[in-house]
């Protein structure tokens, strides 16, 4: 839920700045907690005129950004880049397939250009990574408050 939007009216240019809270989700990794905090954020994914909005995890240690293959068919994607990603389920590899997409923050002005992967592998729903996503914006964690905030980052100045 968003807690706080200091943008104004959807302008090209504009820069954002929201905070969000932690939502809770059923724990599957310990059987003695039935919930864990984590930072989702919702997102609206575009590819020419089609789009489809998703709750994606932001996630830290992921190198890169992958969403599960059915929003790819939702978006209308052929086959993109290939590439065999490890260290995602388990110790084995899965085949990802890279697109070039819009991506834009519910609620923020802007929509970001972004190289995304997409998989079959029931182990990735939405995950935003360092790759791309961080690139563009700066995300703060304050979990001990349950709240995380997100501003995207202004233009680099050429000097």
């Amino acid at each position: 839920k968003n807690i706080e939007n200091e943008t104004g009216p959807a302008t090209k240019g504009l820069h954002a700045r929201m905070k969000f809270r932690y939502r809770k989700v059923p724990d599957n990794t310990n059987p003695k907690k039935s919930w864990i905090s984590r930072p989702y954020v919702n997102v609206r994914l575009f590819c020419g005129s089609q789009y489809d909005d998703v709750r994606a995890l932001i996630d830290t240690g992921a190198d890169n950004s992958l969403f599960h293959s059915s929003i790819a068919k939702n978006l209308g994607m052929k086959a993109g880049r290939f590439q065999e990603f490890a260290g995602i389920a388990a110790g084995s590899t899965i085949d990802v397939y890279f697109h070039p997409i819009q991506l834009q923050i519910q609620g923020f002005p802007n929509r970001i250009d972004y190289e995304a992967g997409f998989t079959d592998s029931d182990w990735v729903g939405a995950l935003l990574g360092q790759s791309g996503f961080f690139d563009h914006y700066l995300v703060t964690f304050q979990r001990y408050k349950g709240r995380f905030e997100i501003k995207d980052r202004p233009p680099a100045v050429m000097t």
